[in-house]
């Protein structure tokens, strides 16, 4: 249904029946979400493990990681300062 015939539609059919850019996004990523182990190398799994593995240590050592940060800007602050 075009947007021309949207408007000619009642108001509770033209909520129904319009398209909005949320609803492309989330059939955009239910599509990525289906294909997403078919056709990626074997380094993005692991890339993805790896990342879900660091998000549950940060979950359950906040602090320590909170002090890693802290310490890598520094490093890398002392690093570029020149």
């Amino acid at each position: 249904m075009t947007r021309a015939h949207a408007k000619a539609a009642t108001p509770h059919e033209q909520e129904a029946e319009v398209d909005t850019p949320e609803d492309d996004d989330v059939a955009a990523d239910e599509r990525s979400d289906e294909n997403a182990g078919a056709m990626e190398p074997p380094w993005v799994a692991q890339a993805r493990d790896i990342a879900e593995q660091t998000r549950e240590w940060v979950a359950a050592n906040p602090f320590a990681a909170l002090a890693a940060a802290v310490g890598a800007g520094f490093v890398i602050g002392r690093i570029f300062r020149r």
